[in-house]
């Protein structure tokens, strides 16, 4: 009776420890960092991109939609550069001390590719380097604006000369002989 109940004690001890022991080798996901939505990030120094997407409609053009944010106690300029047929493309922007800035968002200047020709639902690699800290390629996915939230986010056409204006313009600048 007495090694029954020992037994019984044993068997609910090994039970107890091998349930449990999983907790303390087992990855905990809550604690593994990524990017909660379409976009990708990537950080260099003091700057971070976030959730950095391309939007397109036939992907000649792609408006970047991102957040930058600068942890330093100083303003921090970082470049975005891409490349296209062998050139390599750089633009700079700066993000004021211990902010955080938004870029091609509803109300923001838009930041646009042009002519870059990619597919939609490709990735497009853009290099994120701040100052001169090691920098971190995004591989940024290109999505459309099936999704009514990037619908108002896609690029904007480069304005087109209105021909009526250029007429006026030209018949002002034309003189005739006589």
């Amino acid at each position: 009776m007495i090694a029954r109940a020992a037994a019984s004690v044993v068997l609910a001890g090994a039970l107890l420890l091998g349930t449990a022991g999983c907790g303390f080798v087992a990855t905990i996901a809550t604690q593994i960092p990524y990017t909660p939505s379409d976009g990708v990030s990537a950080a260099s120094g003091p700057v971070k991109v976030l959730n950095m997407l391309g939007l397109t409609e036939d992907g000649t053009d792609v408006a970047l939609v991102f957040t930058a944010s600068n942890s330093s106690n100083e303003q921090a300029s970082f470049v975005l550069q891409y490349e296209l047929d062998g050139e390599k493309y750089t633009s700079r922007q700066t993000v004021p001390a211990r902010s955080t800035v938004s870029f091609g968002n509803t109300g923001e200047d838009q930041l646009v590719l042009r002519d870059v020709n990619v597919q939609l639902g490709s990735l497009f690699p853009i290099y994120v380097q701040s100052g001169s800290e090691p920098g971190e390629l995004a591989m940024v996915p290109i999505l459309d604006g099936a999704f009514d939230e990037y619908s108002d986010l896609l690029p904007t056409p480069l304005p087109t000369p209105d021909e009526d204006a250029a007429e006026d313009a030209a018949a002002e600048g034309e003189t005739t002989a006589p």
